[in-house]
């Protein structure tokens, strides 16, 4: 049966659709322009100070200043900011240590909350981020650097100077490095790694997730367990693929997850 009001078709779990899955990434450098505090999640003020920057008619506008505000949509760009380092140690396991505490849970929850403080930013500095772009928007990489490099980022009470951009798959070349851009032209990739495992059905899959945050996935209440973890990484990919990716009137089968998932020891 075929048309728009078709049941999709309903196949084993089958990650191939990833490895045609496009993007484009670089990490950006920034020196602070004097001393100040930053929130220790700067990233979303950081994103909507870039999105000032951008024309609103260029596609990136929407990419970059919309998305998830207007009724939960993916966003084809990922704005991750380094960490600072004592952040970096806790959740790696280690002790919480000043300026962090952990707090006792004010919804009742078992779980403690750690403080999220600000941390101190010196004009010596350096501020790192790392910029991704995801499907159709991939190629728009270097107008998205180009608007970066505009003039100093404000970003609450910081000012921040791009000093260096650099692809950022693998030992990627510079693409912006001493107020200039180099020639440079940013690498869009697609999941080449993930070939010889996505061209075939997975029957193995290994996951880690390392957090201090609490998690909550839909219907997995006060416990997430691997399928639960699974379905909802699955369905946020599809999700990205098919609102960035997928070619116009191709449609995504419904995949059966696993029942029992392998679990390492």
């Amino acid at each position: 049966m075929s048309g728009p009001y078709s049941i999709p078709e309903r196949v084993p779990f089958d990650l191939s659709f990833l490895a045609d899955f496009s993007y484009s990434s670089a990490i950006v450098s920034f020196r602070p322009l004097r001393a100040g505090l930053l929130p220790l999640f700067y990233g979303t003020s950081m994103r909507g100070a870039l999105g000032y920057r951008i024309p609103l008619m260029h596609p990136l506008h929407e990419a970059v200043y919309g998305g998830d505000a207007k009724g939960g949509q993916p966003r084809p760009f990922i704005l991750a900011p380094q960490s600072p380092s004592s952040w970096e140690a806790i959740v790696s396991g280690g002790p919480v240590t000043p300026p962090f505490s952990v707090e006792p849970s004010t919804d009742g929850r078992k779980l403690p909350e750690l403080s999220v403080p600000s941390f101190h930013v010196e004009p010596d500095g350096v501020l790192r981020a790392r910029l991704t772009l995801l499907g159709r928007y991939a190629a728009y990489l270097g107008d998205l650097l180009r608007f970066l490099a505009a003039g100093p980022l404000r970003v609450d009470d910081i000012t921040l100077e791009l000093v260096e951009a650099r692809d950022a798959f693998e030992a990627g070349p510079a693409l912006w490095t001493n107020g200039a851009a180099t020639g440079n032209r940013p690498q869009v990739h697609r999941f080449a790694p993930l070939l010889t495992l996505a061209r075939r059905p997975v029957r193995r899959l290994r996951m880690v997730l390392v957090s201090p945050m609490t998690l909550h996935v839909e219907g997995a209440g006060e416990r997430l367990t691997p399928a639960q973890f699974l379905k909802a990484a699955l369905v946020r990919a599809i999700g990205l693929f098919d609102a960035f990716e997928k070619p116009p009137g191709q449609r995504t089968p419904q995949m059966e997850l696993p029942l029992d998932l392998p679990r390492s020891e």
